[in-house]
């Protein structure tokens, strides 16, 4: 299994108009071959902070991040996403 985590900080006047455009994001991520779960999270200290939670089966699963973020995100966004895969550590 395959953790990816996205983080996303969004201009405080988009994120309102972000949270419809992630609903949609996520049923097509959860719909991916591979795709396990995905989860967005919202910052309680920054509302426009966000963060992706999507597990794949393996790393070759995972989708190209430009897959599920498409251009229009880019005029939403305060600064580029960040985007890291994590294994699995220690026992379950």
């Amino acid at each position: 299994m395959v953790l990816e985590i996205t983080e996303l900080l969004l201009r405080p006047e988009t994120a309102e108009r972000f949270t419809a455009f992630a609903e949609v994001t996520v049923r097509g991520l959860l719909s991916e071959p591979g795709c396990v779960s995905a989860r967005l999270t919202r910052g309680v200290e920054n509302p426009s902070r966000f963060v992706l939670l999507v597990e794949w089966e393996t790393i070759t699963r995972s989708a190209p991040p430009d897959r599920h973020w498409p251009g229009e995100l880019a005029a939403l966004l305060a600064e580029p996403p960040v985007i890291e895969l994590f294994d699995p550590a220690g026992a379950p």
